[in-house]
Parts: C-alpha cells; structure tokens; sequence
C-alpha cells in the first residue's frame, strides 16, 4: 500500500518518469522519456475545471523517428476516455482554419504567468501548428456556446517538443 501510495502521489523516485513514459505512449503509441522544459498548471475547482500546460522536450531519436510515423499513429492514438467528446487523431499540420477556435480556446488561460511568458508559448504553438511537418490532435466537449472543454496535443519533431494542454470550463 505504501509503494502503490507513493508512486500515486509521485513522492516515490522515479514514479513521474515512468507515469511520463506510459502517458506518452497513450498519446502516440511508442514510450519514451520525456522532460517538462515548461509546465504551467492553475488550481483545480471542486468539478476539475482549470487549465494545464506541459511541454516537454523530446530527444533527437524519438524526433526523427516522428518524421514519417507509423500508420497507426493516424489512426489508433492519442487514446482518450472522453467518451462524449469529439475524438480527432493525429493530423499532420497546418493546422485547418476551422479548427483555429478549438486552438484559441486552448491556448487561452486565467493563468497567473506573466503576459509575456503567455504569449512566448502562444507564439510557438501557432508557429509549429502552421508549419508542415508537426502533428496535432485533440479531444473536444462543444457546447451550443463554443468549445468548453478540450485536451490539445501538438508534436513537433523540427522543435523536438510534445506539447499537451487541458482546459475545462
């Protein structure tokens, strides 16, 4: 009970690297290390809205081997247990203009990081969403108002980052 409770909670050493590596592989399909160069997480209210950032550097050998993806990774992940959110698998980018409002969403947070820190982040999604050679996919709540929820990842093996973002409102 002890080791199941520490590793939970992430107070046992090495839990996050492992929790990190299976995550990623319920993203994309391969496991591999990962490192969060930024995370920016707010308080969660009693009903989990909130909003939560994480980039994570990846190495130059998961990078290349994103370059041409296996056929599956299209098709099968991220895996998600949104069940009554509209699922979209990987694509490669540009990013389609009609998803733009599902990005801005994203991207937008009651955060309490600095404005300019905000908008450095901001302004590397758009740049890897907008060139070739990136991947993107999310999962999606849209309410008769606009999006409300949505899990948003970004891949970039020219960056060498995985970007993934929660928000719920």
């Amino acid at each position: 009970m002890f080791i199941y409770l520490t590793y939970q909670t992430r107070m046992l050493p090495g839990s996050e690297a492992i929790s990190n590596r299976l995550y990623v592989q319920e993203l994309t399909g391969n496991q591999f290390w990962v490192t969060a160069s930024f995370k920016n997480t707010s308080e969660r209210a009693f009903n989990g809205d909130g909003y939560s950032i994480y980039i994570y550097d990846i190495s130059d050998d998961v990078a290349n081997s994103f370059l041409t993806p296996s056929p599956d990774f299209f098709t099968e992940f991220p895996k998600s247990d949104r069940d009554s959110w509209t699922k979209v698998t990987w694509r490669k980018s540009p990013i389609k203009e009609s998803e733009n409002k599902i990005v801005d969403f994203a991207i937008w947070s009651r955060s309490t990081l600095p404005e300019s820190n905000k908008l450095k982040e901001n302004k590397l999604i758009r740049k890897i969403l907008s060139e070739k050679g990136n991947y993107y996919a999310y999962a999606v709540s849209i309410q008769s108002y606009g999006v409300s929820n949505v899990d948003f990842y970004i891949l970039s093996p020219k960056e060498k980052k995985l970007i993934c973002i929660n928000h719920n409102t």
